[in-house]
């Protein structure tokens, strides 16, 4: 009986084996059939173009004018004439004000009879000078007398030197008390109204009068990083845009690069000149700045959705006879979601740019342009 018990635990053992060893051998079987299936996977394809990239780095900056200059005046007295109002636009030499100089007049005036009268004692004592002269050449007068008519000419000279340097200040005054505009442009802003007083000192700036932009041609102020630095040179390409004229694109062009970098930003000034004669582009405006590093023409480019970057290699798939092909490539410059190719690729080829994520080398795939 015991061995009959024992008998049938083997058997039953040796059943499971041997069921297993089938479950094992069928699911084989059904794997290996499996495997053996190629893989057919949907991809949206493209096929390599030709054609034209350009470099571009992005920049911020606010409008100002190119040139804008704060008017004082030289004089001090009551404003007679103010000829200009903000918005006017003026040429350069254009009379902005005029200062009362009627006081100025008399001054000179006075200095001009009092060099006179000085110059009429010069050539008094001149004269009188080489009579004395004379006689004490001949020991007729002494040496004392001969010193003083030296001395006496002598301080007459300086005197009226100085007074014809005088004279010639007044005279300046005189004219500046007409303010005429430094450069041409439009009046942005007046401090002052006819019949008010300014002053003016030699220590500082007096009374300003106005403010004077020229917005024929104003320029966008930029801060270009370090890395950057070296691909920004002068006359390079600007495409220029403000919020007020959300449409357009201005025109410009870099004028003016700083050769040295602030230490805490690690940034240089850049300056881009536009073209304003419309007047469109006001100074304070905030400008979005493109500038055109580089420009690539006719290379083969391609979306940059169809780059595939895999341990350190830059690759894509294309598509032969079905089939997916990983091929390595090297690219160039990228700008609008395409990239340059610059080799591993033939113009007119199909790659895959949608449906690669999972894709693998070999795979079978149907095309969707």
């Amino acid at each position: 009986m015991k061995r009959a018990v024992i008998l049938i635990v083997i058997l039953v053992l040796l059943g499971g084996v041997a069921y297993r060893v089938y479950r094992t051998l069928e699911f084989k079987k059904i794997t290996d059939g499996e495997s053996a299936e190629v893989r057919e996977v949907d991809v949206r394809v493209s096929e390599v173009g030709q054609g034209t990239l350009e470099g571009k780095i992005s920049l911020t900056g606010d409008i100002e004018p190119r040139s804008r200059v704060t008017v004082y005046s030289k004089v001090s007295g009551e404003v007679k004439k103010l000829a200009v109002d903000v918005g006017d636009r003026v040429k350069k030499g254009a009379l902005i004000a005029r200062i009362e100089k009627e006081k100025l007049v008399l001054q000179a005036e006075r200095l001009e009879a009092s060099l006179e009268a000085a110059e009429v004692n010069l050539d008094k004592l001149r004269k009188d000078f080489e009579r004395i002269k004379s006689l004490f050449e001949k020991n007729a007068v002494s040496r004392q007398r001969m010193d003083d008519i030296d001395t006496a000419c002598k301080s007459a000279r300086a005197q009226a030197k100085e007074l014809n340097a005088a004279l010639a200040l007044a005279r300046i005054q005189v004219a500046d008390s007409e303010i005429y505009a430094p450069i041409g442009g439009m009046i942005a802003k007046k401090f002052i109204d006819e019949g008010d007083i300014v002053t003016a000192t030699s220590q500082m700036k007096g009374t300003p009068l106005v403010v004077v932009v020229d917005m024929d041609t104003v320029k966008v102020v930029v801060n270009a990083a370090e890395k950057d630095i070296a691909s920004v040179k002068m006359g390079l390409d600007a495409n220029v845009r403000v919020d007020a004229y959300p449409d357009e694109v201005f025109a410009g062009r870099v004028s003016n690069v700083s050769p040295v970098l602030s230490p805490l930003t690690r940034t240089a000034p850049v300056e881009i000149e536009i073209d304003n004669m419309d007047h469109l582009l006001k100074p304070g405006m905030f400008a979005r700045v493109k500038l055109i590093t580089k420009v690539h023409e006719n290379v083969l480019i391609v979306s940059l959705k169809a780059i595939i970057y895999r341990d350190g290699e830059t690759n894509v798939f294309v598509v032969e006879k079905d089939a997916a092909v990983l091929r390595e490539v090297t690219t160039g410059l990228e700008n609008g979601g395409m990239v340059e190719i610059t080799s591993g690729l033939r113009k007119g080829e199909k790659i895959v740019t949608e449906g690669a994520y999972g894709l693998k080398d070999g795979d079978r795939v149907r095309m969707k342009l």
